[in-house]
């Protein structure tokens, strides 16, 4: 079976139900910087002491963001939470993209 890939992502089925804890990350770049910029303001609060840290949070997404959709990623979603005073952080990325064709093995090739 040959499947072809779309030529847009918008064409293309996706679907990926995450818990509400976790956050939608903004890849289009007309409006992912201020995107971002709010979901850090949201998670950090305004504080004055903690303005180094917003930039620099700001900073480290706009590079992943950015080099994610160079790479061509359609989505991107993370989770950061702290559970019983140890940080639990994941992300999730999807790209469209073919399949590499399946591993031919056989069993004179198999090692023991």
């Amino acid at each position: 079976m040959t499947a072809t890939v779309p030529a847009d992502p918008r064409t293309a089925r996706f679907s990926l139900i995450l818990p509400a804890t976790w956050v939608v990350l903004d890849l289009d770049p007309r409006t992912r910087d201020r995107s971002i910029q709010r979901m850090i303001r949201t998670a950090v609060g305004t504080s004055d002491r903690l303005a180094q840290f917003r930039r620099s949070a700001v900073q480290l997404y706009r590079t992943m963001l950015s080099d994610a959709a160079d790479a061509g990623a359609f989505f991107a979603a993370t989770y950061s939470q702290t559970i019983e005073g140890r940080p639990l952080a994941a992300s999730a990325l999807a790209f469209l993209g073919r399949l590499p064709p399946a591993p031919t093995t056989s069993r004179s090739r198999l090692k023991r």
